[in-house]
């Protein structure tokens, strides 16, 4: 996902993200998922964390200036002028935007859900809010493995066409990438997908993209949720021939054009 955030970051966006519990740098067993709501939990965490940790070092820039100047035996104060700009320059930097892939997708939806105001968009690739009976079946029957007495839920290497018609997104695999999680963890988040139907009320702005040739999430789900939302703000991209595997595909480089295009218009 790294070209995702050189793209926004080259536009002046800061861009952050974390590794989830068990998952690449950060500790912890797949045990420790133990249920959505963890994964909620430590993803709220994670953005109030980074909220002050952003708001301060920008207001120590300012600082810094200021005492630059004094040490220049300038104006030991800024201007009004420069007071008022470096005072929107920090609620700039309190512009927030989500963006979240499949089930990272459904996480921000639950984010921005429980805390509408917080976020000024989320942009939604392929988000797991559904899935195909048959394909999830077949994931089930291929992913269970019994090990040391608990059961965990993997996904098989096998090179199969279920996630993007690019052939070379299995040639190089992420080895930071887990496919493990406990049983009583996977089911709950199964549970969380299956509910998603179920979102009242949503509001925050958001855009969805969403490909006709998803074989994991149904295109009549992820409308479904964007017919069922409240958003004053919301957009539906649709591309025929788009995959689940949203960031592989072909069509994504002109995809995230019209992204960083979609948040500069609400900074």
């Amino acid at each position: 996902m790294s070209h995702i955030a050189k793209r926004f970051s080259d536009s002046g966006f800061v861009v952050v993200a974390y590794d989830y519990r068990s998952h690449g740098k950060s500790g912890g067993s797949h045990k420790d998922i133990e249920s959505f709501r963890k994964i909620m939990e430590d993803s709220n965490k994670f953005i109030i964390e980074t909220e002050s940790y952003l708001r301060k070092k920008y207001i120590s820039i300012i600082e810094k200036r200021r005492e630059e100047k004094n040490n220049n035996n300038e104006k030991s104060n800024l201007s009004s002028e420069e007071d008022t700009i470096n005072m929107k320059s920090i609620e700039f930097v309190n512009k927030k935007f989500l963006i979240g892939i499949s089930m990272g997708g459904l996480i921000s939806i639950h984010l921005s859900k429980e805390h509408a105001q917080r976020f000024d968009g989320v942009m939604l690739l392929t988000p797991a809010v559904g899935t195909h009976v048959n394909c999830f079946t077949k994931f089930l029957a291929k992913s269970a493995v019994c090990c040391c007495s608990s059961m965990m839920m993997g996904v098989s290497n096998q090179k199969e066409s279920t996630v993007s018609k690019n052939p070379n997104i299995f040639d190089h695999p992420d080895p930071l990438v887990s496919t493990e999680m406990a049983l009583g963890g996977l089911l709950d988040v199964v549970s969380t997908i299956d509910q998603a139907k179920n979102i009242k009320g949503y509001e925050a702005n958001f855009v969805l993209v969403q490909g006709g040739v998803d074989k994991f999430v149904p295109s009549l789900s992820a409308y479904d949720f964007y017919e069922k939302a409240i958003s004053k703000d919301k957009d539906f991209w649709f591309y025929d021939n788009l995959w689940h595997g949203i960031t592989a595909e072909e069509e994504f480089n002109e995809i995230l054009e019209k992204l960083v295009s979609w948040a500069e218009k609400r900074m």
